[in-house]
């Protein structure tokens, strides 16, 4: 008796049977459904759904039939799923494969057996539905499309489970964007094509004095004294309007309010995405009121188009995916894609909250401490080990330094994003160095810092647009990164009241010198 082949894809094969969930569970109606229609319909006293893992062949639901499983040595499933057609024994006595096989010399006495493969989402063969008799039988091509056709509806379950679980997933990726919406400091509406309010976050309600849900179906005219003053209807697409204007409150007080407002097309359908904020509230660090404000709407305006596609994606294939049946394959392949979107938005959003509550705390909000700055690169180091790149990463780093003033956690963050864009702008086999050190004597104020790369490199222009949010240059090795890394970066050290020099030319790669003050020579703000 031969053993049964291991199909070529065996690997994958058990992955997505792993992903299935149903090994080891209860019966269940859906598929039982399936076996007792076809052993009424082939007139067979055995029909069965099995699974075959690298080990047994576990049935999934049986009508008459064998135990609850069997070892894969023994299994005819685990001959059948290596033939995209599945496999037919009229006579198992008269097979030369099978003729000495023990199910069928003993008990129960296998004559004929007929099976169709079942295939997982990912198309990969994972069991069949199977037909057991003990006499002999012919079995003709109307019969093995008609078992085919069955195996199919067991087939469309188990994609149906997986897509469950995929917008289940979706739907958690949403809520859990929206907790992070809600964390910004600033007021976000989401405006429909009439300017009613769709959603709003925590900031916008208390802002206008009422809980986020109580501001949905409010016209946005509602929250100004002068209503014109608000209009949106007419704004051209990716057009920002910047308003500052006379707020009311729902309980009728009046403020002065800034407007940040953009249209967009989701869906086909026009949205407008604001953010405000009380204009009389205390300006950001070291900047006037109209130049926070300016450098604010830059950013919005940003992000808003960087959030745009993947949202988008997001809706359009989600919508699809509702409203439309699709085979398993393409319906994976759609949820793959909503998959690598919502991924997309989430480290976006989360790189936005980062720059925005560092905006938003300015240096009061750091925590300044004499910090070793050994133990800072180590702390960047270790969070960019996701990466599997810190072998390529050589810290020379000189005895003795003193400590420097510094919020431990933010400065690490810092280096972690410049580690990380050298790592990506340089090839995978060259070192990125980090060397720290101490000013020279006789009077030591400060210890540096250099993240050198043999990378691309950069020109003048790309230099001068390096710590511009979202900007990414040209030569990235991989995946792109979302163009905040730099920013946020360049945000922190000025918060530490630190210098930084960049040296790059195009092909002799890029230093980035910091100039961290020790301890005692600034004082916390």
């Amino acid at each position: 008796m031969p053993a049964p082949p291991l199909p070529p894809d065996e690997e994958r094969r058990l992955q997505a049977l792993r992903t299935l969930n149903l090994l080891d569970t209860a019966p269940e109606e859906r598929f039982d459904r399936v076996t007792r229609l076809a052993a009424d319909l082939f007139g067979v006293p055995v029909a069965m759904v099995g699974l075959v893992d690298a080990r047994r062949e576990w049935f999934k639901s049986r009508v008459g039939g064998l135990g609850p499983e069997l070892p894969r040595a023994l299994s005819l499933s685990a001959h059948a799923i290596v033939d995209d057609a599945g496999m037919v024994v009229e006579d198992a006595l008269a097979d030369e494969r099978f003729a000495a096989h023990p199910l069928v010399t003993g008990e129960p006495g296998i004559r004929f057996y007929a099976a169709a493969p079942l295939a997982a989402p990912d198309g990969s063969k994972v069991g069949t539905l199977c037909l057991i008799d003990r006499a002999p039988r012919r079995f003709d091509a109307r019969q093995r499309a008609l078992l085919r056709d069955l195996a199919a509806i067991v087939a469309r379950e188990f994609a149906a489970d997986e897509l469950q679980g995929a917008l289940a997933r979706e739907r958690e990726s949403a809520a859990g964007l929206r907790a992070l919406i809600d964390q910004l400091p600033e007021g976000v509406l989401v405006l429909d094509e009439n300017a009613v309010v769709l959603s709003a976050n925590r900031a916008a309600g208390a802002l206008f004095g009422a809980e986020p849900d109580a501001l949905g179906g409010r016209g946005v005219e509602s929250l100004a004294a002068d209503a014109d003053s608000v209009r949106l209807a007419g704004q051209a697409e990716d057009a920002v309007v910047t308003r500052q204007l006379s707020g009311r409150r729902v309980d009728g007080s009046i403020f002065s309010l800034d407007l940040t407002a953009r249209a967009v097309v989701l869906d086909g359908r026009r949205r407008y995405a604001a953010i405000v904020r009380d204009a009389a509230a205390p300006p950001e660090h070291a900047l006037g009121p109209r130049a926070a404000s300016e450098r604010r709407h830059k950013t919005f305006t940003l992000a808003s188009h960087e959030l745009r596609t993947p949202l988008a994606s997001i809706i359009g294939f989600t919508e699809l995916l509702l409203k439309r049946e699709f085979d398993a394959p393409t319906a994976r392949e759609l949820v793959e894609i909503v998959h690598a979107q919502a991924a997309t938005l989430t480290t976006v959003l989360n790189q936005i909250f980062d720059l925005a509550r560092i905006e938003a705390g300015g240096r009061r909000a750091l925590h300044i401490a004499p910090e070793s700055v050994n133990a800072v690169l180590l702390q960047a180091m270790g969070s960019i080990e996701a990466l599997g790149q810190n072998a390529r990463v050589v810290l020379a780093v000189d005895p003795g330094l003193p400590p420097v003033a510094a919020d431990a956690h933010r400065l690490a963050m810092a280096f972690s994003n410049v580690l990380s864009n050298s790592l990506r702008y340089s090839d995978e086999g060259s070192p990125v160095t980090v060397r720290a050190w101490s000013e020279a004597a006789p009077a030591p104020g400060a210890v540096l810092v250099r993240v050198s790369d043999q990378g691309t490199g950069m020109s003048q222009e790309e230099r001068e647009r390096l710590f511009e949010s979202f900007y990414r240059g040209a030569g990235a090795r991989g995946t792109v990164g979302t163009g905040l890394g730099m920013a946020i970066f360049k945000e922190i050290i000025d918060l530490h009241e630190a210098g930084v020099e960049v040296a790059s030319s195009p092909g002799k790669g890029t230093s980035v010198t910091v100039r961290l003050p020790i301890a005692g020579e600034v004082t916390d703000a």
